[in-house]
């Protein structure tokens, strides 16, 4: 079973006094009612989600499900997977305002979306959520990689008796 860990993010933007590029973990992003979580493929964007989700007592849908008409319920926050898998087809429609608009339309007062860093257009992609009054401040923050403390904590869950030295033979 794998284990997940409060991973730690870096802060883009800068809302409520938290500065651009403080570190916090994802359990402290619970703070915040509306965040982007950016990060390079493979990264582990989809996995932190989840944890997020599973804190807040909710599931993960793919932004694509959630644009076809799936609804989880609006008593939790909104755990949304996949922005630039769903604007991958090549559409000229700006898909960042419909999904603005059917939060908005659903009355979603918490979200969380997630987005490869490469693909994420900035002010391009945070202003329809603040032009459609779903929010004055976007919280974006980028996953930043796995530290030793992390690793070991994998490990661990993995049945690794001593990750510490494992990690050492690794970097040797």
């Amino acid at each position: 079973k794998k284990k997940q860990i409060n991973r730690r993010v870096a802060t883009i933007t800068e809302i409520d006094g938290v500065k651009k590029y403080s570190i916090l973990t994802l359990e402290e992003l619970r703070a915040y009612p509306h965040i982007v979580l950016l990060g390079e493929p493979g990264i582990g964007k989809s996995t932190a989600l989840d944890y997020m989700a599973k804190i807040s007592g909710a599931n993960v849908i793919k932004v694509r499900t959630f644009m076809h008409g799936m609804f989880p319920d609006q008593e939790f926050p909104l755990f949304l997977d996949a922005l630039d898998e769903f604007r991958s087809d090549g559409s000229t429609i700006d898909k960042t305002y419909e999904l603005a608009r059917l939060i908005k339309e659903r009355k979603y007062s918490q979200w969380r979306l997630t987005c490869r860093a490469e693909d994420w257009r900035n002010t391009a992609d945070t202003s329809p959520f603040i032009e459609m009054g779903i929010s004055e401040n976007v919280l974006v923050v980028q996953l930043l990689p796995i530290n030793h403390e992390e690793a070991c904590l994998i490990l661990e869950s993995r049945g690794e008796i001593s990750p510490d030295e494992f990690l050492e033979q690794a970097r040797n």
